[in-house]
């Protein structure tokens, strides 16, 4: 058992808890151990601030293999893992989307809705070709390593970012269809992240368009 701590950074604990123990298998940790470590760096994220992003970004640089995937606690497929195991080596990434014509999506409307603006916004704000960059993601070691230090979203958009940058990088990924049950209700308010997502949004392009001009100039 675990001490209680009496806190409101608790939104998004569950994912980092299941990264968290998802990296500690993927170094080679027994299971029991890995969720020993796992909980104990949840409860220290929570008593500074927990940072959804963040822990993805120190769970992917702590991987070892060649291939680091990532689940949501409840968001996770065995068919997506063995399509990921056997990705063809052309492609850098592999992403699980719900909006493809061969998807099955039985979130709430008002997600669903949620989602297809979002993508909208960053078809018209990067050009992306992606259909969806939220969920189930497998993406290679060597990918992580050349993108993950630009990457200065954190919050929700930090894997998102990671994507736009490694297609922006002319790398291949490759998009399978997802479906998608929803088994409970989202546990943050879609409405107060609009507002923070939007910001976010403005900033990463502001950002880029700073990288590319940077570019041109050399």
């Amino acid at each position: 058992k675990n001490k209680k701590i009496t806190t409101k950074n608790t939104h998004g604990t569950g994912c980092t808890l299941s990264s968290a123990i998802a990296t500690f298998l993927s170094c080679g940790k027994p299971l029991k151990k890995s969720c020993e470590l796992g909980i104990k760096y949840v409860n220290l994220a929570i008593l500074t601030n927990p940072n959804y992003g963040n822990a993805l970004k120190q769970g992917f640089l702590a991987s070892k293999n060649d291939l680091v995937v990532s689940f949501d606690i409840d968001y996770f497929s065995e068919s997506f893992l063995n399509e990921a195991l056997f990705l063809e080596r052309e492609f850098t990434a592999l992403t699980a989307s719900k909006r493809m014509s061969a998807s099955k999506d039985d979130r709430k409307i008002v997600r669903k809705l949620a989602t297809k603006l979002f993508v909208l916004i960053l078809k018209t704000l990067f050009s992306t070709n992606l259909s969806d960059t939220h969920g189930m993601k497998a993406i290679r070691r060597v990918g992580v390593v050349e993108h993950i230090g630009k990457v200065v979203s954190t919050q929700d958009l930090f894997d998102t970012e990671l994507l736009l940058r490694i297609e922006r990088s002319n790398q291949l990924i490759k998009e399978v269809p997802a479906n998608v049950n929803e088994i409970r209700p989202s546990v943050s308010l879609i409405f107060t992240r609009i507002p923070r997502t939007l910001f976010a949004l403005m900033r990463l392009r502001f950002y880029l368009s700073r990288e590319g001009l940077k570019t041109k100039t050399l």
